[in-house]
């Protein structure tokens, strides 16, 4: 559809697909991202154990581009027995990998973000609405438009008062910055416990995000803004180099 070739990556190709998930490539770009993914996992657990204790039938977590499924399993990994994960992506490459191990609890459909108001249906119940939705580096694939499409969605598939989104996602660095030293000697520090042969050189990474200018936040108080269009109250709970956690709540 029109909307699945406003990604801003080639998601709908296999082989493009492939080599992010298993080649190596997420980790070389982003060294903390496992240590993110636990911060994340521990609010949605937090999340779906506080409605378990309010004894709300809402335990389901809606995973706004859910790919191959590598960040959803980490997050089931956390989440209480009861809770599972519903993933939505627009691109059938990744969800053939997801597909290729099969996981409890964790149903995948393919709906491109601006085509979720037209799968509401399919993904919503009136009586098991979502304890929370993350969004992993997924939201920076679309226009602005289609992000708040998206975010007001989720917004209308939370549970009521207590339902939240959690987007975890990367933002440009200023390359030009008279800091740019200090950015190099960061980026080799973050790699310091990593493999040697998956380290990704700042020089090699600087041109990397220089080609993607138009591929990732401007920054997380953008995030902060949209958010604020689609109905929530949101905050940055997290910054650690150019990558971002931002927590939102229905606006009152």
């Amino acid at each position: 559809s029109a909307h699945e070739r406003t990604v801003r990556d080639a998601w709908e190709d296999a082989a493009f697909a492939a080599e992010w998930t298993l080649g190596g490539g997420v980790a070389r770009t982003n060294p903390n991202r496992a240590q993110q993914l636990d911060l994340l996992a521990s609010l949605v657990s937090a999340r779906c154990t506080a409605h378990i204790a309010q004894g709300t039938t809402s335990t389901r977590v809606l995973d706004l581009g859910v790919g191959s499924g590598l960040a959803a399993r980490r997050l089931l990994e956390a989440m209480p027995a009861r809770a599972s994960i519903v993933g939505v992506d627009a691109s059938e490459a990744m969800l053939a990998l997801l597909r290729e191990q099969p996981t409890d609890r964790l149903e995948a459909l393919h709906v491109p973000f601006g085509d979720l108001e037209t799968k509401r249906g399919e993904l919503l119940s009136d009586d098991d609405p979502f304890a929370c939705a993350v969004a992993v580096q997924s939201l920076h694939e679309v226009d602005d438009d289609t992000k708040r499409a998206a975010l007001r969605f989720a917004r209308s598939a939370l549970a009521p008062g207590g339902g939240a989104v959690y987007i975890l996602d990367r933002f440009n660095v200023d390359l030009g910055s008279p800091l740019a030293d200090d950015h190099a000697a960061l980026w080799d520090a973050l790699h310091v416990d990593g493999d040697d042969d998956r380290k990704l050189p700042w020089t090699d990474y600087a041109a990397y995000m220089a080609a993607k200018l138009d591929d990732a936040w401007a920054s997380p108080q953008a995030c902060v803004d949209l958010c604020a269009d689609a109905g929530f109250h949101a905050e940055v709970l997290y910054v650690a180099f150019n990558r971002f956690l931002v927590a939102a709540r229905a606006a009152p």
